[in-house]
């Protein structure tokens, strides 16, 4: 039986009003997505060099993420491009669902993106204190910064007043952490802590990593495979810029078969 005028109106308004809500419920699942993660890289290929890297990935609030693979795969310059170091040719690179690809690297460090470089880059001919100061922002309270620099590397208490240049290789990878710590970052990208180090001082920078991961998401780059999966929730894998594996960190080997094949010299 047809229904009168009326009614049809009134069922074409029930329909348009379910649609909508079902388009709002849609749009926020997909906000709720980018919300949730803090950096997503989509398929980028760098100003320099033949391949793009990282498919596609993301790295979720209060994770810790370890890209994985030999020398030369990409895995250094995924940090760049993330913090406009290398600023991609294609792809994007998102910062808490923001398109943040091509802006300028102090720009995207203002958002709450800190790095700690593999070449432990500071200011050698400044003294410990004062790297550490540098790295502390306008608002925060100084004192306190020190605070945690010094509680989380004692050795460094001693070193204060001592120019950067002159400390050990060791000592200065936790100056250079210490002021990834201090910098009060949302997203912490950290390249290789390990390289070079003595087990001792290895110890120290995974439970600094720790420390820091208890209030900051991280994406972690790292040779050392055990100490790699065992600071990260997830990893990536790559190999000539193309993801190859991921997943979670929980039980994963060396000995697994793909990361055996990727990882081997």
């Amino acid at each position: 039986m047809r229904l009168p005028l009326g009614g049809r109106v009134v069922q074409l308004l029930e329909l348009r009003l379910a649609a909508d809500q079902f388009v709002d419920t849609l749009g926020e699942r997909h906000l709720a997505e980018h919300r949730r993660a803090v950096v997503g890289v989509r398929p980028v290929l760098p100003a320099f060099g033949a391949f793009p890297f990282l498919d596609e990935a993301d790295v979720e609030e209060g994770e810790v993420v370890a890209l994985i693979g030999r020398n030369g795969v990409g895995k250094t310059t995924t940090l760049r491009s993330i913090l406009g170091l290398t600023p991609p040719r294609e792809g994007s690179v998102r910062f808490r669902g923001e398109d943040v690809t091509g802006e300028e690297t102090h720009d995207i460090a203002r958002r709450g993106v800190g790095w700690v470089p593999e070449e432990r880059r500071m200011f050698t001919h400044l003294t410990v204190d004062e790297n550490v100061r540098i790295a502390t922002p306008e608002s925060a309270n100084v004192p306190e910064a020190f605070e945690t620099a010094y509680s989380t590397f004692p050795e460094l208490e001693d070193h204060r007043g001592k120019e950067a240049g002159d400390l050990s290789g060791g000592q200065q990878q936790m100056v250079a952490i210490a002021r990834g710590l201090v910098g009060d970052n949302d997203l912490l990208l950290v390249d290789e802590p390990s390289e070079g180090l003595a087990p001792l001082i290895v110890e120290a920078v995974a439970d600094a990593i720790r420390t820091v991961s208890e209030e900051t998401t991280v994406l972690l780059v790292e040779q050392n495979f055990p100490l790699a999966t065992e600071l990260a929730d997830r990893y990536y894998l790559l190999d000539h810029g193309t993801v190859v594996d991921a997943g979670s960190t929980e039980g994963v080997s060396r000995d697994d078969e793909t990361i055996r094949r990727y990882l081997s010299a």
